[in-house]
């Protein structure tokens, strides 16, 4: 088996799983992983990614937007990843947003976001006016949730960095969909990363604790009639399936929606409606996926306004945030669409210090929460001038551009541009151009005398 030194327990647990079909899960970690990506579909189709990339590329059966890929490094290096183009995606991961069946005017939530690739999927079965609030406990894991949003245009998505107790309290019965793409120990992904092994734990006790209580806290926010999937990337049955069980005996409001099994994904008698990704079966890692529905309203808890301190949840940025309507945004916003812009931007506009944003959740909240995004970014009030976000850019299509700059995929300009050097283009007119790739945005430079000061995202950059 290569090089990975697999934990006894873990082996022997695998043996009882599986039984006979042990050695064939086994021989699995000596053949080699399976590489995707998920299309964005808010910029372009799966048939119009192949046909920029190559149509040799076979379709992830159960993603409507998936493709495999022959490497993570050749998709992360060609030019249009740089357009948001597409999110470079475990095949299996990309089955919990597909089966949760999301549609156009529902509420959802993503319950442990980060690093934001079922927020990707979901935020495309949405419209930009529809809202989905993308949580994680985790500080350090906000930023790239942030990153992710921004760097594929995605508008309708408010991220929050919260205990479920404190958004429970916040969105009682609110939630049209909820994704719990819980903590777990990782079994599933061993064979992909062995980096994850060492700090693999065979006492399980503490996450299963963890995920109990985000089903509990998943049960109050969801509406009646609304859907829940609950999912890991875990082998053993205590984490999934026997979790499952246990919390149907103190939910009688909930039942099992039964999940198509196809090319591969498999169940266990004792929790059949519920689907199993195993390597040995599927072109992908492991994965466990259970989709429920609420018929009724559940037990609810009784918070008292003095249960949370409002003063420790208080965000400060948001509280400064000023509301404008069209009449009163900043002249250098409405200067800078006028002369720049095809298209009007419409939304509830908020200024926040110098930046100007439009946000997709404008309700009052009882308790204050933890804020890091709430919509679209547009840009910032710098030195007199308006100067447009990397996530407008991504948001926006050429076509909402007077000013643009066309490359083909194999334009070595391009490389260079996400390289961060500076261009030459003989002839050119000063002024602000937004740099595309095939019509798709990618950044922004300044001409001038011929040159074009780049001006890509820093952060984004390659070397």
């Amino acid at each position: 088996m290569k090089d990975y030194k697999l934990p006894s327990a873990y082996i022997q647990d695998m043996k009882l799983l599986l039984k006979d079909d042990y050695d064939d899960f086994i021989s699995s970690y000596n053949e080699k992983n399976h590489k995707a990506v998920s299309v964005n579909t808010k910029k372009l189709s799966r048939d119009d990614l192949k046909k920029i990339i190559g149509n040799n590329y076979e379709d992830v059966p159960w993603s409507d937007s998936g493709i495999y890929t022959d490497s993570d490094d050749m998709m992360s290096k060609n030019p249009m990843y740089h357009t948001g183009a597409y999110y470079i995606q475990e095949p299996s991961a990309m089955a919990p947003a597909n089966y949760l069946d999301v549609q156009k005017g529902m509420k959802v939530l993503d319950m442990c976001a980060s690093p934001g690739g079922k927020t990707f999927q979901i935020s495309q079965k949405l419209s930009d006016e529809d809202l989905l609030i993308s949580n994680d406990i985790n500080t350090n894991r906000i930023l790239p949730l942030l990153r992710n949003i921004e760097y594929h245009g995605l508008r309708n998505v408010m991220i929050t960095n919260e205990n479920q107790e404190n958004l429970s309290k916040n969105f009682s019965s609110f939630f049209d969909r909820i994704l719990l793409d819980a903590p777990c120990s990782g079994e599933g992904m061993f064979r992909k990363d062995k980096k994850l092994i060492p700090s693999y734990e065979r006492s399980r006790k503490e996450t299963i604790e963890i995920q109990k209580d985000l089903l509990e806290k998943a049960a109050l926010m969801l509406k009646v009639g609304g859907k829940l999937l609950y999912s890991t990337c875990t082998f053993n049955t205590e984490e999934n399936e026997k979790n499952i069980l246990n919390f149907l005996s103190k939910h009688s409001e909930f039942e099992l929606i039964s999940i198509p099994k196809k090319n591969g994904m498999m169940s266990f008698d004792f929790l059949k409606e519920s689907a199993r990704f195993f390597p040995h079966k599927t072109k992908s890692e492991g994965h466990f996926l259970c989709l429920m529905c609420k018929k009724s309203e559940t037990e609810k808890n009784i918070f008292e306004e003095t249960d949370l301190k409002r003063e420790s949840y208080i965000d400060s940025k948001y509280e400064k945030k000023k509301y404008l309507d069209r009449k009163k945004l900043p002249k250098e916003y409405i200067e800078f669409e006028k002369k720049f812009l095809n298209c009007k931007l419409e939304g509830n506009f908020f200024m926040q210090n110098n930046s100007l944003y439009i946000e997709i959740f404008d309700k009052i909240l009882k308790y204050k929460i933890r804020i890091a995004r709430n919509g679209l970014y547009l840009g910032d009030l710098k030195n007199n001038e308006f100067v447009i976000s990397s996530a407008l850019i991504r948001y926006l299509k050429s076509k909402d551009f007077q000013y643009t700059i066309n490359f083909g995929l194999n334009d070595e300009r391009v490389i260079k541009y996400i390289k961060g050097e500076t261009l030459i283009i003989d002839g050119i007119k000063d002024g602000d151009y937004i740099v595309c790739l095939e019509d798709y945005p990618i950044g922004l430079v300044r001409a001038k005398n011929s040159k074009l000061k780049n001006m890509y995202n820093k952060n984004w950059r390659i070397m």
